[in-house]
């Protein structure tokens, strides 16, 4: 069996879907249950699927804040230290939760920060996704701001406001908020050639986030936020647009997207010199991508995703891994 945090395989530990390492790293302790006994139904926050201009997982995914107490992992309406997302019921998202746990550990295994994540059961057998809150410091809250928040779009009620900017206006913003830091801006860039390979189409503005993990006068953000919110949408919504956002500011496309009709090297190279990242920069990205092939398809192979869907899963992405190579 393999764990149902890191998926490497498991011999010997307390809990049979788990490694005691993982289990500490996730709770702090080996000593808390992590079999969940309540349901999905348990859950108040309202997720109904809607039809906008661009359908979101996000929209239909229900959020629980959990906390431990007494060994158990409890609903709580305060002081969340955790978020568990169980996968939707009749929205057409199958194994969402799942989904989303290997999409992360890709994420992870490439080089992106993220904060403890796993799979949980519940009493029904179903899995649910789990991941601990990172705007909590050991003895403080971190401030923490999304793209719509630093770039002050105001919501609007079909949720199209995440979706009202550019991948080159955000970079652009990042680096005026950061006072130049192009190290953020490259972290930014990694996270959306890696989105882009995982086929994550819902890259949004309130899924890009920074921090201030040292409050100064200036209030200068220090960097990204762990990372959140990636799984491969394309398994579900076969026809969506590739990224989130534009590319690029003003509608604008390359012309080698304009001569092919879909998104290569070219184009990354072309918005990293709108946001200060030159093209070896980008190239050591994609390098350090693509020399993690075989470790990228084992944990494919050793997630909970059905055979069917890691089928599915490994061939959407080996396609853009060889439009990287090109």
């Amino acid at each position: 069996m393999n764990c149902q945090i890191c998926l490497r395989s498991i011999k010997k530990s307390k809990y049979p879907e788990y490694h005691d390492a993982c289990l500490r790293d996730f709770f702090g302790s080996v000593k808390v249950n992590p079999y969940l006994d309540f349901s999905p139904a348990t859950m108040s926050v309202e997720a109904l699927a809607k039809v906008t201009k661009r359908m979101s997982i996000s929209g239909v995914q229900q959020k629980l804040s959990v906390r431990v107490e007494d060994k158990k992992v409890l609903p709580t309406d305060r002081n969340g230290e955790f978020i568990l997302k169980p996968t939707p019921s009749d929205t057409g998202f199958e194994m969402s939760s799942e989904n989303e746990h290997l999409s992360m550990l890709i994420c992870k295994h490439m080089g992106v920060e993220s904060v403890p994540f796993g799979l949980f059961r519940l009493p029904n057998g179903t899995k649910a996704y789990m991941i601990k809150r990172f705007d909590k410091g050991a003895s403080n809250r971190i401030h923490c701001e999304d793209f719509c928040q630093i770039m002050n779009i105001n919501k609007t009620p079909d949720g199209s406001f995440k979706y009202e900017s550019s991948y080159e206006e955000v970079g652009r913003k990042m680096l005026e908020c950061t006072g130049g830091n192009k190290a953020v801006v490259y972290e930014f860039m990694k996270r959306l050639i890696i989105n882009f390979l995982i086929q994550n189409g819902d890259y949004h503005l309130k899924n890009i986030s920074l921090q201030v993990l040292n409050p100064a006068p200036e209030m200068l953000f220090d960097g990204m936020t762990p990372n959140y919110d990636s799984l491969n949408t394309r398994l579900y919504m076969k026809h969506e647009d590739v990224f989130a956002l534009d590319l690029l500011a003003n509608k604008e496309f390359t012309a080698e997207y304009e001569k092919l009709g879909f998104y290569t090297n070219a184009d990354f190279y072309e918005l990293g010199k709108r946001i200060g990242i030159n093209r070896n920069s980008i190239d050591e990205i994609i390098s350090a991508i693509r020399i993690k092939e075989d470790e990228i398809r084992d944990l494919i192979d050793a997630s909970y995703l059905s055979f069917s869907l890691k089928e599915t899963y490994s061939s959407l992405l080996f396609k853009r891994m060889d439009i990287l190579k090109s």
